[in-house]
């Protein structure tokens, strides 16, 4: 780091207009000179990661940057008009429209995960519903005292898991125009929905042959019962898998963005 006393600013002509109207500060007036103490390269100066090659400097614990440089690297255009002694800086604005698009496309992609997750709890309420067809299909020959409690619990599971597939029918049209604006096949939702709705079909139909069983003792409906609750878990783990596919696909594009 060197230090430097007794400099005119007329040596640092190249760079002091630009860098009083970087900084936002005027030190002198038009046409002033004055001996002052500057320090250069005070600090490691870096504009989107990358480091400014060009001396930054420190007068009166402020520091000055090079404006051209900087802004050069910020994608703008600086232009210096020596007739209106006037520096003007001009945005490219083809980078802006490229960083507007990364921020939509980076929303779009959050909003399909997002809507994923979502589909998710769907997915837990109905395994939770599944185990607890097993539990009792298991437990079936028991004394079930508190049936009832047992049969409110299930329903409330069923509340939860239609209001969850209800929202996500209502969100297909926003998942789908989300896919498509970043170019992703989104189409399989209409698939996982099917077999959720399945899924609830086949746990429903499960309880009552459950129910039926507990009153009737007849073993048919046992059996009845478990071929319903079999249907049911492999429809939940087909519409898992087709989750997870899309899951990674909007996953994936946030990690390849360029």
């Amino acid at each position: 780091m060197k230090s430097f006393q007794n400099t005119k600013i007329a040596k640092l002509a190249a760079i002091g207009a630009a860098i009083s109207l970087f900084s936002g500060a005027v030190g002198y007036a038009a046409g002033e000179w004055e001996n002052i103490w500057v320090q250069f390269d005070s600090v490691n100066l870096m504009v989107n990661g990358q480091n400014v090659t060009s001396s930054n400097l420190l007068y009166n614990d402020r520091t000055y940057v090079p404006l051209r440089a900087c802004a050069e690297m910020l994608g703008s255009t600086v232009e210096w008009s020596q007739t209106s002694n006037t520096a003007s800086i001009t945005a490219n604005t083809a980078g802006s429209a490229d960083t507007a698009k990364v921020i939509s496309d980076m929303q779009s992609a959050g909003y399909l995960l997002e809507s994923l997750y979502k589909l998710k709890s769907l997915e837990l309420d109905l395994y939770i519903c599944y185990t607890d067809c097993v539990k009792y299909s298991n437990n079936i020959t028991a004394d079930f005292s508190n049936k009832d409690a047992i049969h409110e619990a299930d329903i409330n599971f069923f509340n939860e898991a239609i209001n969850d597939y209800n929202q996500a029918v209502n969100d297909i049209p926003n998942i789908l125009s989300k896919a498509d604006s970043i170019g992703l096949d989104y189409s399989k939702t209409y698939d996982i929905l099917d077999y959720y709705n399945s899924c609830i079909t086949n746990i429903k139909l499960a309880y009552e042959k459950l129910y039926l069983y507990d009153d009737t003792k007849n073993k048919n409906y046992q059996d009845e019962a478990e071929i319903f609750t079999d249907k049911a878990f492999d429809d939940m783990s087909s519409g898992g898998d087709i989750r997870k596919e899309l899951l990674d696909k909007a996953s994936n594009y946030i990690k390849n963005y360029s």
